[in-house]
């Protein structure tokens, strides 16, 4: 166990300074889009991109990791809990995209957040989601389902699990990113109805 710490500690700093270079990368995008000089955070972005080599390199001792291996064989897991919550209500209702909430895209979210803390976590489980129902909701949830039923069938079929947390981060990043175009798409679509039968 002393050996998962130590390597759930480098797992820690690893994620801080992704969300890190993300924020800087945001900021140095905005400076250019507004016609000013970038110098600091480019500065700023070589750093913590050092700073995220050095823990890579730490984190690549750990191969085979254990924690690892454990983690993605509960991403199968938390991947059936999403696909099995995502149907229809009792009486056919469908689920409400926002979830009540102004937020338009919150099934998405909840998605991508459930996800997310298999790989962040501390502690290894799943989480279960509840969604809401609604009559007059325009949600279809058959593109993320089938998107999801993919994405299972390729963890469990993969003949050569990631072996260790940098290449499992990489996993958790191209799914991150189908699952946003999945949403995309799918947010499309919906306005493009809605504007059918506006008129």
């Amino acid at each position: 166990m002393e050996g998962d710490n130590e390597e759930f500690q480098h797992i820690t700093e690893f994620n801080r300074l992704i969300k890190k270079i993300q924020q800087v990368k945001s900021l140095r995008d905005y400076c250019v889009n507004n016609n000013k000089e970038p110098i600091e955070h480019e500065k700023q972005l070589q750093e913590l991109n050092q700073q995220l080599e050095i823990v890579s390199q730490s984190l690549s001792n750990f191969n085979p990791s254990p924690t690892t291996l454990r983690r993605y064989t509960n991403l199968a897991r938390q991947l059936g809990i999403l696909i099995e919550k995502l149907k229809f209500g009792r009486y056919g209702e469908k689920i409400d995209r926002n979830d009540g909430l102004i937020l338009e895209n919150y099934v998405y979210n909840t998605i991508l957040q459930d996800i997310d803390g298999v790989f962040t976590n501390e502690f290894i489980g799943c989480s279960v989601p509840y969604y809401k129902y609604s009559i007059e909701s325009d949600f279809d949830h058959e593109p993320i389902k089938a998107l999801l039923t993919e994405l299972k069938q390729e963890v469990v079929s993969n003949p050569r699990p990631p072996i260790n947390y940098v290449e499992l981060h990489y996993i958790h990043e191209q799914i991150d990113e189908r699952i946003l175009e999945v949403a995309r798409n799918e947010y499309k679509a919906n306005r493009i109805r809605e504007n059918i039968f506006r008129y």
